[in-house]
């Protein structure tokens, strides 16, 4: 099942990359069949104004939670973050050699938001 952490999220689903929404369809099969747990949706859609309260030192940096392209993924009750981004890096390559699909971090001046994995998809 998917869980977000908002209505405000829920309500960006449909606005989103279809690709992302077919990754986090996988994936929550994925964590349901070994795990038993939800994925739980933490952020989609950013505006410029919130990309920029994250990144303050960084008032240009961009973020493809701009353009309907990223999703960060609660962790709380995943076993192992680490291996489940290189399973899905594995499993899903971005494509251009350089990013990857899934990235396990923390927002660096945002420690409300915690570690999470970050999945994002070319255009």
């Amino acid at each position: 099942m998917i869980l977000y952490k908002t209505l405000r999220i829920e309500s960006h689903w449909l606005q989103v990359h279809p690709k992302i929404r077919q990754i986090v369809y996988w994936l929550s099969g994925y964590l349901a069949q070994t795990q038993d747990i939800d994925v739980i949706v933490t952020d989609l859609l950013r505006t410029r104004e919130e990309q920029r309260a994250l990144y303050p030192d960084e008032p240009e940096k961009k973020s493809v939670h701009q353009f309907g392209r990223g999703v960060d993924i609660g962790v709380t009750d995943i076993d192992d973050p680490k291996a489940l981004e290189s399973y899905i890096n594995n499993t899903w390559p971005y494509g251009d050699g350089k990013h990857k699909t899934a990235l396990y971090h923390t927002v660096h001046k945002d420690k409300k938001r915690g570690k999470h994995i970050h999945i994002q998809v070319m255009q």
